[in-house]
């Protein structure tokens, strides 16, 4: 992610962080207030900021393996807004 086209313009983002379970079950309404913004071509929802580091993560290890030979997987929750067909 940090190597490839992010598909828009880093310099031309704005990120709100939601750190409570009532901001982030709102986030569907919130979305749909930015949209009607004339200004705004786009709005999605990411458990990170794009085009930072990745700071989730979770071992993973085939059955019978441990923590030594694990392989570390990081991960970013995304609606279904984030990337378009």
């Amino acid at each position: 992610m940090l190597e490839n086209d992010l598909g828009f313009e880093p310099n031309q983002k704005v990120v709100f962080h939601f750190h409570s379970g009532g901001g982030s079950g709102n986030l569907e309404a919130f979305r749909s207030e930015l949209m009607r913004l004339p200004e705004v071509n786009a709005a999605s929802a990411m458990s990170e900021v794009p085009g930072k580091p990745l700071i989730r993560d979770i071992p993973l290890y085939k059955q019978g393996g441990n923590m030594q030979n694990a392989t570390d997987v990081r991960m970013a929750y995304v609606d279904d807004h984030f990337s378009k067909p």
